[in-house]
């Protein structure tokens, strides 16, 4: 897990907040000034990345409160903090579309949690705290109760049907706002579809050709049950020591390992599906981001069988720009809050 921006590590760092803060709080004069104290404090307070610098934050604004003259003055600001500490965003991603929008909230000033899988989804990028490592069920929820988000944004794989259905029960049970991005499929006529690893190793077994997998690391077992598979398939995917890690225990060769970053370019897809002779292209349908059609294109070209992993169904979700247009209204929202208080 990285860490990025905002935290406070001395006694004598909070005491000097304190007193800013206490300046800042007694010497504002306009509602101008007022409103951008309110967007410093709220990128203050989305920034802190746990339980232990959030409670220490709370004791600060609580001695800041604490100075203040009135009642409603104190009621309110409190109502607002509250406010502002719960618009906390986390984003389950590993893919193009959790990538742009961890990418849109730094690039806005909004904070958030940026889960992934593996290291190698792992983003470095201003005021987004990322957290590598597979989580189950009980992980989700125990994450969400301790963060207390406003809004989780489900960006995983279209694929990866365990993990969405584990953010959807843990939102449920801790009653979180969530939102499913889902991506557009491709045009899939020319290909074979098959709804089962199994229905498409049945297939492969009675076919001959060395065969291209484009799917994935998780289905790297899968090719393992065809007979001579280390000779016959050629395995694609993301560069990652545990993705080599694995083909390698299974008895995949190295020189049969393609480790490189997509979308591919059709010429490119085209090019390695010549340099091994392959005469099936197993893959998934990843959509326009995950390079899809450059990918069926190039097979067409060389005439190659196309063996499809059909989606699994999913529930109706939302495109990038809904989710990112539902971000502005939740910052908004906030800000909307925070602009009842009148400092005097």
């Amino acid at each position: 897990m990285t860490r990025y921006y905002g935290e406070k590590k001395t006694r004598t760092e909070e005491s000097k907040m304190k007193e800013v803060m206490t300046d800042i709080m007694a010497s504002k004069k306009t509602r101008t000034e007022e409103s951008k104290m309110r967007e410093v404090m709220i990128d203050i307070m989305a920034s802190k990345k746990t339980r232990t610098e959030e409670s220490k934050m709370q004791e600060v604004m609580t001695d800041i409160m604490a100075r203040k003259k009135t009642r409603t003055e104190e009621s309110k600001m409190r109502e607002v903090m509250t406010d502002i500490m719960a618009s906390k965003k986390i984003i389950f991603g590993g893919t193009t579309e959790g990538r742009l929008i961890a990418e849109w909230c730094s690039a806005h000033k909004r904070a958030a949690i940026y889960c992934v899988a593996t290291e190698t989804g792992a983003l470095s990028l201003p005021l987004i705290t990322t957290l590598v490592g597979r989580l189950d069920g009980g992980g989700i929820r125990a994450l969400l109760l301790r963060e207390r988000p406003m809004l989780v944004i489900d960006a995983t794989h279209p694929y990866a049907l365990e993990a969405s259905e584990n953010i959807k029960a843990a939102c449920a049970e801790t009653g979180t706002e969530r939102i499913r991005i889902t991506r557009e499929g491709g045009c899939t006529t020319g290909c074979r579809l098959f709804s089962s690893g199994e229905e498409l190793i049945s297939h492969l077994s009675r076919r001959e050709g060395i065969i291209f997998a484009a799917t994935g690391m998780k289905e790297a077992p899968l090719f393992t049950k065809l007979d001579n598979f280390a000779e016959r398939v050629y395995f694609r995917m993301l560069p990652s020591i545990e993705g080599l890690k694995l083909c390698l225990e299974l008895g995949f060769k190295p020189s049969h390992l393609i480790l490189m970053w997509g979308p591919f370019s059709r010429e490119l897809n085209r090019a390695m599906f010549s340099a091994v002779g392959a005469s099936i292209l197993v893959t998934k349908e990843s959509g326009a981001v995950g390079g899809f059609a450059e990918k069926i294109g190039a097979a067409e070209d060389l005439g190659l069988e196309i063996a499809l992993l059909a989606r699994p169904l999913e529930e109706a979700g939302v495109s990038l720009g809904e989710a990112l247009e539902r971000l502005n209204v939740l910052h908004h929202s906030v800000m909307e809050r925070a602009g009842k208080i009148h400092v005097k």
